[in-house]
């Protein structure tokens, strides 16, 4: 059995503090975590998944896809202008890249401080750089035929997008529940 290191450890000279005792907080929100069990031999992946945090999916959250998203595109912008000199590949890049890592590490900080609904400024500005993006270099690639680089960063923007979408029609980012003191 996996157990979380904020469970108390009837080894440990402390007993009955978690392994975060230097941080402040009261008791009532002192939060344990659960142990999580051994996969079943049987029953499948329909017992398994029924086990963890009372039958909730555990869904990737938005910044493990936003932040390097934006690299990506802060990458190809300065590839741009390295290969052809390109000012404006260097301004787009730059400005839509630098604007998603900042959303990226807005829903980042949002998460790890426990805002389930995440940062909504971080949502609606990778979501609106996901839309200009797509919407923008699809238009290029009809125009050009060129599937590099117009016709790769639209296809990766509509993914990206439908990525978003999903995740703001299931709620944003999910926050683990504490288990109640007992």
């Amino acid at each position: 059995m996996l157990v979380y290191p904020t469970q108390p450890n009837p080894t440990h000279p402390h007993r009955g503090e978690d392994d975060f005792s230097s941080r402040e907080s009261s008791p009532a929100t002192r939060t344990r975590a659960r142990e999580v069990p051994s996969p079943p031999t049987a029953g499948g992946e329909e017992a398994w998944k029924g086990r963890i945090g009372e039958g909730r999916e555990r869904i990737m959250e938005d910044f493990y896809v936003t932040i390097p998203y934006g690299a990506a595109v802060l990458g190809g912008g300065v590839a741009g202008y390295l290969k052809r000199g390109s000012k404006a590949s260097l301004a787009a890049g730059g400005g839509f890249g630098g604007a998603l890592l900042l959303a990226g590490a807005l829903s980042a900080r949002a998460f790890a401080r426990g805002h389930p609904g995440g940062s909504l400024f971080a949502t609606v500005l990778q979501t609106v750089c996901a839309v200009a993006l797509t919407v923008v270099m699809g238009i290029r690639y009809i125009k050009t035929r060129k599937v590099m680089p117009a016709g790769i960063i639209a296809a990766v923007s509509a993914l990206v997008l439908i990525f978003y979408i999903y995740k703001i029609s299931n709620g944003g980012n999910k926050v683990y529940v504490p288990v109640s003191a007992e």
